[in-house]
């Protein structure tokens, strides 16, 4: 019998050994897990062979909600005695939207690939050992443009509304709204001659909206507005929230507003920077004026003074 080289036998194993690996890598990048990545810069739109869609699904969830009560105790600081409390908490069961992958027979769709330096890798259909995907994928392109809204646009303020209630301190509620509540909110505020865009795609779906109102109901404030722009999780890192301000900027220096003030909770740090970055300055922070998820939250007072006679 012949005898395989010692070239040969390396041959072989590099064959294998390669082989397998591409098979493994390749069950990886498809099935086994989904890349949620930020810091992402916009690559190439190619074609993505994975039949899966965002959706959201109705789920239930327990919150921590403030009973009125209190719990106290007392510390040494130096010579000073303090008195420190903390809110009462009663869980709460809670129903929400989800925003899930969903795996569809559809036929596969234009996929925008970002090239990320940071990425949150959740594990999804077993195994442990296996690289994630080096490139975060969207299901399609994102193209939108802004408008005014209409009062068919509430569904969608609404499902971005509660996603901000449920999972971020960027509104200090616990409780989610009906498409009633949102509907109301933006007859009144439109009612007052206040700006409310929303960012849509090609569909019409809403992907972010943005308003502001008066600062504080007072004739010598009749200057100053305070606003608010919120983003869907699916949209974000895509510059709608930028775009969206820009616009309420220029709204409010065709109404003859002065100052435009943001209250951002103080560990909202892409808000801060998306603020700081369109010429807004700290002027305040407040601390523990709220909680919510359990915990003390800080209020941080960002203002621009506007170009206006």
């Amino acid at each position: 019998m012949k005898k395989l080289s010692i070239a040969r036998w390396d041959i072989i194993f590099k064959t294998l050994f390669l082989g397998t690996l591409a098979w493994a890598l390749s069950g990886c990048a498809t099935k086994e897990y989904y890349a949620v990545q930020d810091e992402c810069t916009p690559g190439a739109y190619q074609q993505f062979p994975v039949n899966q869609v965002q959706m959201y699904v109705p789920r239930t969830r327990t919150v921590q909600v403030a009973t009125g009560g209190s719990h106290c105790r007392r510390y040494t600081d130096g010579n000073e005695t303090r008195t420190h409390c903390e809110p009462e908490m009663r869980t709460e069961y809670v129903q929400y939207q989800s925003l899930e992958i969903v795996d569809t027979n559809t036929p596969p769709r234009d996929a925008a690939i970002l090239n990320c330096t940071r990425r949150v890798c959740m594990h999804r259909y077993g195994n442990p050992d296996c690289e994630p995907p080096k490139y975060y994928v969207m299901t399609q392109a994102l193209s939108y443009h802004l408008r005014e809204a209409t009062p068919e646009d509430a569904p969608g303020i609404m499902v971005i509304y509660n996603d901000a209630v449920l999972n971020s301190t960027a509104i200090w509620n616990d409780t989610i709204v009906d498409q009633a509540n949102r509907a109301s909110w933006l007859t009144d505020r439109q009612k007052l001659g206040f700006p409310v865009l929303v960012a849509v795609d090609n569909t019409e779906q809403v992907l972010g909206y943005a308003s502001f109102g008066d600062w504080r109901a007072f004739d010598g404030y009749k200057y100053t507005v305070e606003h608010s722009v919120y983003v869907h999780p699916q949209a974000r890192g895509q510059g709608l929230a930028r775009a969206l301000m820009l616009t309420l900027i220029e709204r409010a220096q065709q109404m003859r507003k002065h100052v435009m003030v943001a209250g951002i909770e103080a560990n909202n740090m892409p808000s801060i920077a998306l603020h700081e970055g369109l010429g807004f300055v700290q002027t305040g922070r407040l601390p523990e004026v709220g909680t919510k998820f359990g915990k003390w939250l800080d209020l941080v007072f960002m203002q621009r003074i506007l170009t206006t006679s």
